[in-house]
C-alpha cells in the first residue's frame, strides 16, 4: 500500500477564504438574508451583525422573493427547519438560481 502523501492542489485554503469572505462582508456591509428555524433566528442575527454583515430573516411567504432579491448573500440553515420554512428555503434558493445546489460561492471582490 502507497503511503505517500497525497497531492496538495486540490487542497481548500478554507481560512484564507474565510478571512476574504470576511473582509469583503464587512467592506461592503453585505446584505444576508438568513432563512432558520426560530431558535436560531436571534443568535444567526447577531453573528452576522458582528461579521459586519446586514441581516435580513423575514418568513412571510409574500415577503421573502423580495428580501432575497435585494440580498447579496443568502443562508439557509437545513438543520431543523418546520415544513414552511423548508419550502421558503426552496423559493429562496430558487429565486437566486440556486436550485438543487449545494455550494458555497465566494464573492467577487473576495476573490
Amino acid at each position: 500500500m502507497d503511503m505517500a502523501p497525497a497531492p496538495t492542489d486540490h487542497v481548500i485554503d478554507i481560512a484564507g477564504q474565510a478571512g476574504r469572505l470576511l473582509t469583503c462582508v464587512r467592506a461592503e456591509r453585505t446584505r444576508v438574508h438568513a432563512i432558520t428555524n426560530a431558535a436560531a433566528q436571534v443568535l444567526t442575527a447577531n453573528v452576522l451583525l458582528a461579521a459586519g454583515a446586514i441581516p435580513s430573516l423575514t418568513t412571510a411567504a409574500d415577503e421573502v422573493p423580495s428580501f432575497v432579491s435585494r440580498a447579496g448573500a443568502l443562508l439557509v440553515n437545513l438543520g431543523t427547519l418546520d415544513g414552511e420554512r423548508r419550502e421558503l428555503g426552496r423559493v429562496a434558493a430558487q429565486d437566486r438560481g440556486l436550485a438543487g445546489q449545494a455550494e458555497v460561492r465566494e464573492m467577487e471582490a473576495a476573490r
